[in-house]
């Protein structure tokens, strides 16, 4: 197995909403149970093992594309370590991101 963590951004392309494509490209990513995942605010990181991962960025790419024009960015690491199990898992992360972005969107 050989390990691999790809830190990635996804900018969707003159879209109404940005919500849409980066949600659907976080669930290709979730459907995954073997990839660890953490979301952030700007990019996600994931890892695993480099087949998995390389699958998944390119199921995810094509969800995204799906939806419309997308730019996605990936910087990719070959690492021993894995990340942490006590991170909150995509469902918890992607809920509390949909809600700032709802907060945000509502506040202008």
């Amino acid at each position: 197995m050989n390990a691999i963590s790809v830190q990635i951004s996804i900018y969707p392309l003159r879209q109404a909403h940005l919500g849409p494509a980066i949600e659907t490209a976080l669930q290709a990513f979730s459907a995954r149970s073997s990839l660890d995942v953490r979301p952030g605010t700007m990019s996600t990181v994931i890892a695993g093992d480099s087949d998995v991962v390389f699958d998944a960025l390119k199921a995810s790419f094509e969800a995204a594309a799906g939806l419309g024009d997308v730019v996605m960015v990936a910087s990719i690491s070959k690492t021993s370590r894995w990340l942490s199990h006590g991170e909150s898992s995509i469902s918890e992360r992607a809920s509390a991101w949909r809600a700032q972005a709802h907060n945000e969107m509502t506040a202008s």
